[in-house]
């Protein structure tokens, strides 16, 4: 048996110290465990350690959400934003930051959709980043020159393969996944891949 962390005055533990603590218990085994008790173990600080910074867990639910939101959309924005203005290049880009899972975390995708079940605060969070999500894949496809419905349906298949993926728990190699990635960005844009 290992030995309990070693107890630290609450002042030195921040907020992202608990977000980050919450991310990991939520991650593994769901929102129930998200407990203030088995967090402040995982800390090794006592309970008040928590209600020094928060008022209650509700409150580092909230930042929970936030947290989500912000750190698993940003990276795709981001490779989005990077390769602009080749819409090509920005499918690509995006496609691999899922496919990689480096920047993004799938499992918190996942878990964070099996809590908008129960939640309809965790509910509310997850449409609006779903719907921003693909709002960036309808960018990309009108700026391949697709009309404006036709944008709209590549975009929403395009997510939901990403989705799918993931909540499906599909077995495969980063390599293989790589590999594959021509084949289906050809099959999802309508485009064949030129490089």
């Amino acid at each position: 048996m290992s030995e309990p962390a070693t107890k630290r005055h609450p002042g030195n533990l921040t907020r992202e110290d608990w977000i980050k603590a919450a991310k990991e218990t939520f991650i593994e085994s769901g929102i129930a465990n998200v407990r203030v008790r088995r967090l402040s173990s995982a800390l090794g600080v006592s309970t008040g350690a928590f209600y020094w910074l928060y008022k209650n867990l509700g409150q580092l639910h909230d930042e929970l959400r936030a947290d989500w939101a912000q750190t698993n959309t940003l990276p795709l924005l981001a490779a989005k934003e990077a390769a602009a203005p080749d819409a090509i290049k920005q499918y690509q880009e995006v496609t691999k930051v899922f496919v990689l899972e480096e920047a993004y975390d799938p499992n918190y995708d996942n878990a964070m959709r099996d809590w908008a079940r129960t939640s309809a605060a965790t509910a509310e969070v997850l449409l609006k980043v779903d719907l921003q999500r693909i709002a960036m894949f309808h960018e990309i496809f009108m700026a391949m020159d697709y009309p404006q419905e036709a944008a709209e349906i590549r975009a929403r298949i395009c997510y939901y393969h990403q989705v799918g993926y993931q909540a499906m728990r599909v077995e495969e190699t980063t390599e293989s996944r790589l590999k594959n990635m021509p084949y289906y960005n050809e099959i999802l844009t309508g485009i064949r891949d030129q490089s």
